[in-house]
C-alpha cells in the first residue's frame, strides 16, 4: 500500500472540493482502474457513483499511466569490468515478469568513453522494441519505459556520473529514466557472491520496516575508511542503509556493497556534510 499511500500524501491537497481527485486516485490505486470504474461489489458502485464521473475516469486513467511507466524495465550489464576492459554490453527488456528482449552491444573502445556509447546504443535499442511491443498490442495506452538498471563495477560507479549520459538528441539518460546503480560483482555465480546475496537480503529486510521519521541511513566518517570498515562491516555493525560522508576509495565501497544493499556517496572531491542529510529524511520513500 506504499504507491497509494504516496499518491495522497505528496499529492493532497489538491482540486475538487474535499480532495476528491486525490480520494479516487488512492482507491483506485488500492483497487485497479477497472475495479472502481466496473464495480467490484455494491459498496464500490456505491462510492464510485458519489463521484463526478470525469473525477472517477481521471483517476483510472492516472492509474493506468503510472503502471504504463513502470511495467517495461531495462537492465544493462557491465559486468567484465570486474575482471578487466570490457568486451561488451548486456541488454535485457523486461515486461514485469517476462523477458521481451535481450541484446549485445560491443564497446567502440574498452575504457569509459565506449561504455557511454554502448548504453546510448542499448537505450536506443530498447526504445525500438517498446515501439514495437506497442505496435502489436491493442492498449487502451502506450507502454512507455522509464526504469534502467545499471550493473557496473565499485570502481566505475564511484567516478562516474553515469546520470548525465548523454542519450538521444540533446538529452542525458537520468532526465528521461529513472536510473539505479548495481554493483556488477552480484551477477557472479560463485559461493562468495551468494553469502554476499543473503547479508543485503537480511538488512534489506531492516531497511524495509522501519517506521522512523528519520532516513534508515548509517552515517559513515572518514576515521572508519580502510580495513577497519570491512572488519566493522563483517562484524554486523552495520544493519541498515550506508551513507559515506566522504568520498570513498574504491575498496572502501567495495566492502559496503558487499554487506549493504543501499549504499551512498557524494562525488569526487566532495563531502556530505550533516547539515545536508536531513534532506533525505524528506525525500526517502521517493527514491528509486
Amino acid at each position: 500500500v506504499v504507491e497509494p499511500v504516496e499518491a495522497v500524501a505528496f499529492g493532497y491537497p489538491g482540486g475538487g472540493p474535499g480532495g476528491q481527485w486525490h480520494m479516487a486516485k488512492f482507491v483506485t490505486l488500492l483497487l485497479g482502474p477497472d475495479a472502481v470504474k466496473n464495480g467490484a461489489d455494491e459498496k464500490l458502485r456505491q462510492w464510485a457513483a458519489s463521484f463526478d464521473p470525469v473525477t472517477i475516469d481521471t483517476a483510472a486513467r492516472f492509474v493506468r499511466t503510472l503502471r504504463s511507466k513502470r511495467e517495461l524495465r531495462l537492465v544493462l550489464s557491465l559486468w567484465a569490468f570486474a575482471e578487466g576492459p570490457p568486451a561488451e554490453l548486456e541488454a535485457w527488456l523486461h515486461r514485469g515478469d517476462n523477458l521481451v528482449g535481450k541484446e549485445s552491444f560491443p564497446l567502440p573502445a574498452p575504457d569509459q568513453t565506449g561504455a557511454e556509447r554502448a548504453i546510448a546504443a542499448a537505450v536506443d535499442w530498447a526504445e525500438d522494441q517498446v515501439d514495437s511491443i506497442n505496435s502489436d498490442l491493442d492498449l487502451d495506452l502506450e507502454l512507455e519505459l522509464r526504469r534502467v538498471h545499471l550493473a557496473a563495477p565499485a570502481d566505475l560507479l564511484r567516478a562516474w556520473h553515469y546520470e548525465k549520459l548523454p542519450v538521444g538528441c540533446q538529452s542525458r539518460l537520468g532526465e528521461n529514466y529513472d536510473v539505479v546503480a548495481h554493483w556488477s560483482k552480484r551477477l557472479d555465480a560463485d559461493k562468495e557472491s551468494r553469502w554476499s546475496l543473503r547479508a543485503v537480503r537480511n538488512r534489506l529486510a531492516n531497511i524495509d520496516g522501519h517506521d522512523d521519521d528519520k532516513a534508515p541511513v548509517d552515517w559513515l566518517a572518514k576515521e572508519h575508511a580502510g580495513s577497519g570498515l570491512a572488519e566493522l562491516l563483517r562484524d554486523g555493525d552495520y544493519q541498515r542503509a550506508v551513507g559515506f560522508g566522504y568520498h570513498p576509495a574504491t575498496d572502501d565501497l567495495r566492502s559496503a556493497f558487499w554487506y549493504i544493499p543501499i549504499v551512498l556517496w557524494p562525488s569526487a572531491g566532495a563531502d556530505f556534510p550533516e547539515s545536508r542529510r536531513g534532506c533525505l529524511d524528506r525525500q526517502w520513500e521517493r527514491l528509486p
